[in-house]
């Protein structure tokens, strides 16, 4: 493997890997990290400590392993393990501006197998490096997320929702027609989609659910995971269950611990439809959902878009590609004045497939876009909040032209 990275050949990775019988520290008690640090185990490897920056979890122990601030690990010459699947290169910088000298991404454990690797940097990878999807990624015509929102309708009213359900007074499913040709056309001009995300709002209040999954199964060989989003509070029709039958998609139901929510009921009716779930608890909600012209200057929304969590995660709303789901929905509330809006039209009938796929690459490849003075910001951590606190009516903001 002779492809090279920013400041490391791929080679010195695997040089650099801890064997059996070393010992390292992980950062970040993330998803991420409880999926390996099992793995890494196995190997013989042993972890001293997970180092994160969440006082919350400080001085806490997950398996036995001490949780601790990375301002109180003294071992500058230990190797520590970067466990995110996103902010690995500001993660890196800042541990090698506190001294640490040998810090590896998580994926490490991989480099030493049989796999070809197409990316030219780590910088590339960072915002969804997924095995041997991120190690093999060609480096365009091909997308890591894409959001199907198919109803701004929601069955609960989070006050903090990051995709902005809060602020919308008369919620509507997505134009079926305008959806349906939106997706045929981003298939057509994408290679390849590492996860296709279908959400709402809440899916399931939308009974012709099914009719989406249908149109995107056609298209299984162009992407690797389908995930469909829900809150648990509506137990599917036998429809939409039936339509979720398929080893290729994942129900993920996000558990609030809302009374309202069926998730003992829903992962029953999952099991005997022979449905996959996850289920995710715990969530990190962050006060970013306030939209408002905050009057950052260029270089601050560019800082602000590099430290975002949701890099890339693309969305389809009313026949347009945006670069995020907060974005898309900005649009859709005209949240923002029209010159702010960047997104690809998907649905322009005098344009060349060719061309939309450039212009899809382009966007998507961006490090400024104008929206994000819009936007609060998602950065990996700070300004944590509640998680799904409830609000009884739509949130009010300052509207451009008609809106939901």
């Amino acid at each position: 493997m002779v492809i090279k990275t920013k400041n490391t050949t791929l080679e010195e990775w695997v040089r650099l890997a801890p064997k059996a019988g070393e010992s390292i520290a992980v950062y970040a008690m993330s998803n991420t990290a409880r999926r390996l640090i099992p793995l890494y185990l196995s190997t013989g490897i042993k972890i001293i400590c997970i180092l994160d920056r969440d006082p919350a979890l400080n001085g806490t122990f997950y398996n036995g392993i001490p949780i601790i601030s990375p301002d109180e690990f003294s071992d500058k010459d230990k190797t520590i393990i970067i466990c995110l699947s996103v902010a690995f290169m500001p993660v890196l910088r800042r541990l090698r501006s506190m001294g640490f000298k040998k810090i590896l991404p998580y994926y490490f454990y991989l480099l030493d197998k049989e796999i070809k690797l197409d990316i030219s940097t780590i910088e590339d990878a960072q915002a969804a490096y997924f095995d041997n999807w991120m190690l093999s990624r060609p480096a365009n015509d091909v997308l890591d997320y894409v959001d199907i929102p198919v109803t701004m309708k929601c069955s609960l009213r989070c006050r903090d929702c990051a995709n902005l359900m809060q602020y919308f007074s008369s919620p509507r499913h997505a134009d079926f027609e305008t959806m349906r040709r939106s997706i045929e056309k981003l298939f057509a001009v994408i290679d390849h989609i590492f996860e296709v995300r279908v959400l709402g709002g809440e899916p399931f209040m939308y009974a012709g659910l099914y009719r989406y999954i249908e149109i995107i199964k056609n298209y299984s060989s162009k992407y690797t995971l389908l995930t469909v989003f829900t809150n648990a509070t509506i137990i599917p029709s036998q429809k939409n269950l039936d339509a979720l039958k398929d080893p290729m998609i994942t129900l993920q139901i996000s558990d609030y611990n809302n009374p309202r929510q069926k998730i003992p009921e829903l992962l029953s009716v999952c099991e005997k439809n022979g449905i996959l779930t996850k289920i995710n608890k715990g969530f990190r909600w962050q006060d970013s959902s306030r939209i408002r012209r905050h009057g950052r200057t260029d270089a601050e929304n560019m800082e602000l878009l590099r430290k975002c969590v949701v890099h890339r995660c693309a969305a389809v709303v009313d026949g347009k590609l945006f670069y995020c789901p907060i974005a898309g929905n900005i649009y859709t509330l005209k949240a923002a004045p029209e010159e702010y809006h960047e997104f690809v039209p998907l649905l322009d009938d005098k344009a060349l497939d060719c061309t939309i796929k450039d212009q899809i690459n382009k966007l998507m490849r961006t490090k400024f876009l104008k929206i994000c003075d819009f936007c609060g910001g998602r950065p990996l951590y700070g300004n944590d909040i509640p998680a799904a606190v409830q609000t009884d009516k739509a949130l009010e903001y300052e509207k451009y032209g008609d809106s939901l």
